[in-house]
């Protein structure tokens, strides 16, 4: 599901508040999943772009509470705003093609990794979907060096090693100090 928002064919947005933006999102990706014969116990993966910090929290137990049970890999993303003012989140679902590959949870007990420990992660099959995390350190080259140590122990954990890595996205937010990170 590539980025659905709550938005109904007429283009009026569904819910003024996360919670009711996001059940209409998953509405939205039930049906367009269904007609494409997929079927939502297939999602391995769920990035939530979300606007405010005030409801980052809100939306992770949202989608939590949507996929109770299920083994996904979620990253919230807080963005500033997304196509119209009143939008609150954007979702994006990735899944397996059948639901025939046993999956297990891989943990990742860092703080500063995953919050509270959540699953960060989960193999299914052959291969390993990681959910985003954070890391705080004094400079961009350390919390680039502290996520790919973190990143390597998940893939390892699943059975992998760094040379799988296949895909491998890093957020910074002081574009200033970047080139630092490169030498990392």
């Amino acid at each position: 599901q590539s980025g659905p928002t709550a938005i109904d064919l007429d283009g009026n947005i569904l819910g003024e508040d996360i919670h009711t933006q996001i059940a209409s999102v998953l509405d939205i990706a039930r049906e367009s999943m269904a007609a494409a014969d997929g079927h939502f116990r297939n999602i391995v993966r769920a990035r939530l772009f979300v606007v405010g910090r005030e409801n980052l929290s809100p939306a992770d137990e949202a989608i939590s509470r949507a996929f109770e049970g299920q083994n996904i890999a979620v990253t919230v993303i807080p963005v500033s705003r997304l196509a119209r003012p009143t939008q609150l989140v954007e979702i994006e679902l990735e899944a397996v093609d059948e639901d025939i590959s046993p999956r297990f949870p891989l943990e990742w007990f860092d703080s500063e990794w995953v919050p509270d420990g959540q699953c960060a992660g989960v193999r299914v099959g052959n291969a390993i979907v990681l959910s985003g995390g954070t890391s705080v350190a004094s400079s961009v080259k350390a919390e680039a060096k502290q996520s790919l140590t973190s990143i390597i122990s998940l893939i390892e954990q699943g059975g992998g090693s760094a040379r799988d890595l296949v895909s491998l996205r890093i957020f910074v937010t002081d574009i200033g100090d970047t080139a630092n990170a490169l030498d990392a």
